[in-house]
């Protein structure tokens, strides 16, 4: 052996080596979390706005699903009304039949409907405040995925369950629109029957009719109001027709024939009663009501005394005469005469001096009971022909 002193070993270099992969292996390990990290919690994010999303979608839903389940229930309460109301003899029984059926399925369907329960809203954390573990978040954002599928598949079924509900409910409007419409035809075939009934009752009907047909009178009220309106028709054509018996009728269709030919158009109904104004034999009495609505209409209310003394000289004529003048108010050529200067809108005196305008200068005309208009008043009622 030589004599030869061995030198230290050199461990410096390995080691230092051994160290800086340690610290690089801890980088890769620290930098690889801190990206998991940031993946769990965009996810979790997304999940978040997902549950929040459906949540408002049910929501939303259910208020229309609800809307339409208390549209429906009065849709049932209606209509059932209108059955109730329906007289066999004015309501077809097909179209009632057809009524009653699909009266039956809205019934049946919003009973055992229950509108989807809206969900009590997110108790998880916003993801600005969430924290945890990786794959705790991880695991949020799996569990909140699933919960906004949960809530769609809600959305879904509660839509599908409106539409339904919808369907049903436009089949019903439509069979009781069916119903209406056939009782209109009913109204028109009993204004033809009865032709001999007041035009006042006959303006009912059509005014019945009409209203219905605006949609929100296709009611029980609606149809009681065709109802008896058509019952007026025919009470008052049969009324008309029995007074047609009355031994005094020739002189009285005389008379309504006379006051129609000078009336100008506007429609006329007559009323004979034993007194009128509280004048009865002896005494030419009559009144007037009018109406510029519905083409122009009136009722002249005449008593008894008119017919018995028709052929005693001109009073009554120029009395019939002056009720007649009353409606003239109603025709667009003699209102703005009537409601001008010579006038203002004083019914009496225009009414008088139309009758006299007529050729009736006679007590009758209202000259007795009213004065007699001027001359230029006389002129200016002429003009109304």
């Amino acid at each position: 052996m030589d004599g030869e002193t061995a030198g230290p070993r050199r461990w410096g270099l390995p080691l230092l080596i051994g160290l800086l992969f340690l610290v690089v292996g801890l980088g890769s390990a620290a930098c690889g979390l801190s990206g998991w990290r940031a993946l769990t919690k965009s996810s979790y994010a997304r999940g978040y706005a997902a549950v929040l999303a459906s949540e408002a979608d049910i929501a939303e839903a259910t208020t229309e699903q609800r809307s339409a389940l208390s549209a429906a229930e009065d849709a049932v309460v209606q209509a059932q009304g209108v059955l109730d109301s329906a007289p066999a003899e004015y309501a077809l029984e097909v179209d009632a039949t057809t009524l009653r059926q699909a009266t039956a399925e809205l019934a049946t369907m919003t009973s055992a409907l229950r509108p989807t329960a809206e969900p009590p809203g997110s108790t998880l954390d916003p993801p600005s405040a969430a924290d945890g573990a990786p794959w705790e978040l991880g695991f949020d954002a799996m569990r909140m995925r699933g919960l906004a599928a949960a809530n769609s598949d809600l959305v879904v079924e509660a839509g599908a369950e409106t539409e339904e509900l919808r369907r049903a409910e436009s089949r019903l409007a439509r069979a009781n629109e069916t119903l209406f419409e056939n009782v209109a035809v009913a109204a028109d075939e009993q204004l033809a029957l009865n032709g001999s009934a007041s035009y006042r009752s006959r303006i009912g009907l059509k005014s019945a009719v009409t209203q219905s047909e605006a949609g929100s009178g296709r009611t029980a009220d609606g149809l009681l109001a065709i109802v008896a309106a058509i019952e007026a028709v025919r009470m008052s054509h049969i009324e008309e027709e029995a007074e047609k018996l009355d031994l005094s009728y020739p002189v009285r269709a005389e008379i309504e024939a006379y006051a129609r030919s000078i009336a100008g158009g506007v429609t006329l109904d007559f009323d004979w009663q034993p007194e009128v104004n509280g004048l009865g034999a002896g005494w030419l009495s009559g009144t007037a009501e009018f109406w510029p609505t519905d083409g122009g209409w009136g009722i002249i209310n005449l008593n008894d005394t008119v017919a018995s003394g028709w052929n005693d000289g001109d009073n009554a004529r120029a009395l019939v005469a002056h009720e007649v003048g009353h409606t003239q108010v109603v025709r667009d050529s003699c209102r703005a005469l009537f409601a001008g200067p010579e006038f203002a809108g004083d019914h009496e005196i225009w009414a008088t001096a139309w009758s006299i305008s007529l050729g009736f200068d006679v007590p009758g005309s209202g000259i007795q009971a009213y004065g007699r208009p001027t001359d230029a008043q006389i002129a200016t009622a002429g003009q109304c022909r």
